[in-house]
């Protein structure tokens, strides 16, 4: 099986309308960050795709997590990272988090802003290399992944 076949048998896990929900931001990151590297994590807790310029989980810069009942957004290096539109709630911690939504989503103009400070933040990304993906840990005991 291959790590893509393994991705999705992972969302598979989820609702579908949870795994739809992934998927369809999924396709948009991928788009957004053409040369990334995926880095999939299916934890106990929940499956996180954190992208990044490299395979080392450190570099990651953002990543999408899925959970029982949301999709949210993950930027990883934040504390460094320009909040102008007031995007993130909350007190400002290393990682800032929101949930997708029907009224907060990726195709967002303050989202698409926030995606590309936090890679254009962060540096050696290269575009024009090959996309790739890693599965980096799969945990054997998991919480369930349906509500």
């Amino acid at each position: 099986m291959t790590d893509a076949e393994r991705l999705d048998t992972f969302m598979d896990r989820y609702t579908t309308a949870i795994a739809r929900n992934g998927r369809e931001a999924l396709a948009k990151l991928r788009t957004q960050l053409p040369g990334s590297v995926e880095l999939v994590s299916d934890n106990y807790t929940g499956l996180t795709i954190g992208f990044g310029p490299t395979k080392q989980a450190g570099d990651a810069v953002i990543s999408l997590t899925f959970a029982p009942r949301f999709i949210a957004l993950a930027f990883l290096h934040a504390l460094t990272l320009p909040d102008p539109d007031g995007l993130f709630k909350g007190a400002p911690t290393a990682v800032r988090t929101f949930k997708l939504s029907k009224t907060r989503t990726l195709d967002d103009a303050d989202v698409q802003d926030m995606i590309s400070r936090a890679v254009m933040a962060r540096g050696g990304w290269d575009p024009h290399r090959h996309s790739q993906m890693v599965i980096k840990s799969v945990s054997p005991k998991q919480m369930p992944r349906r509500p």
